[in-house]
């Protein structure tokens, strides 16, 4: 079997199959010589499997993390194509208050906010307190 080169026609890689034999750690012959059998081992294939986690998981300098905003305008559907514009991410609706719940990077927000339509303010967590009733 050959393997050619399509534009030259040239003869890249030559097998035969008749004299490939499979002995100790070879597998077979190219132009009459021995390749050697390459064994990777399970713990280093998981170490670099890690490692190239860890790499595309890590932050990235320079790149801008999102943050979790309300971004309110004269009607819902006007909000969201604000958000989907600028390539942020809608998380929710609220729709009685004619805004929607997004996911921004600090350049996003503002260009919202450039727009001047529309008002973008932090999410952030309610907490409300019982009231006693008057005795």
């Amino acid at each position: 079997m050959s393997f050619r080169d399509a534009q030259t026609g040239a003869v890249l890689l030559s097998f035969r199959n008749q004299e490939s034999t499979k002995t100790g750690n070879s597998v077979m012959k190219e132009n009459d010589q021995v390749l050697p059998q390459r064994k990777l081992s399970v713990k280093s294939s998981l170490a670099g499997l890690g490692l190239l986690s860890s790499l595309l998981l890590a932050p990235v300098p320079g790149l801008s993390e999102t943050e979790s905003v309300i971004v309110q305008g004269p009607d819902l559907a006007t909000a969201k194509a604000a958000v989907l514009d600028v390539g942020g991410e809608v998380t929710h609706e609220l729709g009685i208050i004619n805004a929607v719940g997004a996911q921004l990077t600090a350049e996003q927000r503002k260009a919202i906010e450039a727009g001047g339509d529309f008002r973008v303010r932090s999410d952030s967590k309610v907490q409300t307190n019982p009231v006693e009733p008057d005795k």
